[in-house]
């Protein structure tokens, strides 16, 4: 069966496969040639050089638009500062500059210009991690002095503005310090008069239990006497319990005083102790507090000027730029479009020679 199958479906061998020629000829026109390359921006130099020579003239016809000689000037205006972060947020800033301090100023150098012309735009930015500000304008040179005029004019109000908000935190911090100061002074001199009451206790109850030690020692002297006294026979006996037993009822009261009075003693001095723990511990607390808003004290810095109308880029540098661009992306754009018209054409000629071998087909 299996011969059969075999001599029904004969194998079928790589070698004994058929191929068009085409197929298995290598054609040297689909290489990539640097001389077809060349020829081929010859042929549609039109192309490069028209493309080309229109995207720099758009590109140096917007250049040439922008105006003459003009000239960024700069400002750099640094900010009233606590522990080396502003006090007032880089938004709140900027928004009275925009929305108060600048339109105002304009408009009065405006109106004070007999000519009525308009002074120039100031632009607000923030420098990042920073606490300074940036004034910009763009001029021309002539107008210099208008600009460094009016740039000292928005430093000048917007320190005003600072200086109120420098006040009023340094005062408060100033406030709390003298306050931190005085709870200190009050704490030393609550602390010490507990402190003498507790001593004058103590030098009481120390008193009070020598004075018990003395009477002590009376009674004992008592009782060697009662024991001498025994020996006497001429001495009643009943008379001679009677003083043992008062004698001895004084002598265990003595000593239960003296227990509560060392126990006393124990407690004053326990108090003392706990006193004195009490005060090294607020007056540690309070000494951290005074160093901590003297040293944000120091660390205050009011706002200040930096730089006043410093020269910066040039509407002119920036023009060349554009031109420079201008021609680049124009050579650029027409080396795109002469490979392009020669790619159309390509498939425009291999169109056509399909079409015409077709009907000898």
């Amino acid at each position: 069966m299996a011969e059969q199958q075999r001599d029904q479906y004969p194998q079928v061998r790589p070698q004994d496969a058929r191929f068009p020629e085409e197929a298995t000829t290598v054609r040297h026109d689909d290489e990539i040639s640097l001389v077809d390359l060349w020829l081929a921006l010859v042929r549609q130099r039109r192309w490069l050089f028209g493309v080309a020579l229109a995207v720099f003239l758009a590109g140096s016809g917007y250049a040439l638009t922008l105006p003459s000689a003009q000239i960024e000037f700069e400002t750099l205006i640094e900010r009233s500062t606590a522990e080396d972060e502003p006090l007032r947020s880089a938004a709140r800033a900027r928004a009275e500059l925009e929305h108060l301090i600048i339109p105002e100023l304009r408009r009065a150098l405006r109106e004070a210009d007999p000519d009525g012309r308009r002074p120039p735009e100031v632009k607000i930015s923030t420098i990042e991690q920073t606490g300074l500000l940036r004034l910009s304008s763009t001029t021309r040179p002539e107008r210099l002095e208008q600009v460094r005029g009016l740039h000292e004019a928005v430093y000048e109000h917007f320190a005003e503005s600072e200086q109120a908000v420098f006040q009023r935190t340094h005062s408060e911090l100033e406030r709390d310090l003298k306050r931190a100061q005085n709870e200190l002074a009050e704490l030393a001199e609550r602390y010490a008069e507990q402190r003498e009451l507790l001593r004058q206790q103590l030098a009481d109850t120390q008193k009070s239990l020598q004075d018990l030690l003395t009477e002590r020692g009376q009674l004992l002297s008592q009782r060697d006497a009662l024991r001498e006294e025994e020996a006497d026979p001429g001495t009643e006996a009943a008379t001679l319990a009677q003083r043992q037993r008062d004698l001895q009822r004084d002598l265990r009261e003595n000593r239960e005083e003296r227990e509560t009075q060392r126990a006393d003693l124990r407690g004053l001095e326990r108090d003392l102790h706990e006193l004195h723990k009490q005060q090294r511990s607020g007056e540690r607390e309070l000494t951290a507090l005074i160093d901590r808003l003297e040293d944000r004290l120091d660390r205050f810095e009011e706002a200040s000027l930096i730089d006043l109308a410093t020269e910066g880029e040039t509407e002119g540098s920036r023009r060349n730029l554009i031109i420079a661009l201008s021609a680049v992306l124009g050579l650029m754009l027409g080396l795109f479009a002469a490979f392009f018209r020669q790619f159309l054409e390509h498939v425009r000629e291999v169109t056509g020679s399909t079409s015409a071998t077709s009907p000898e087909t």
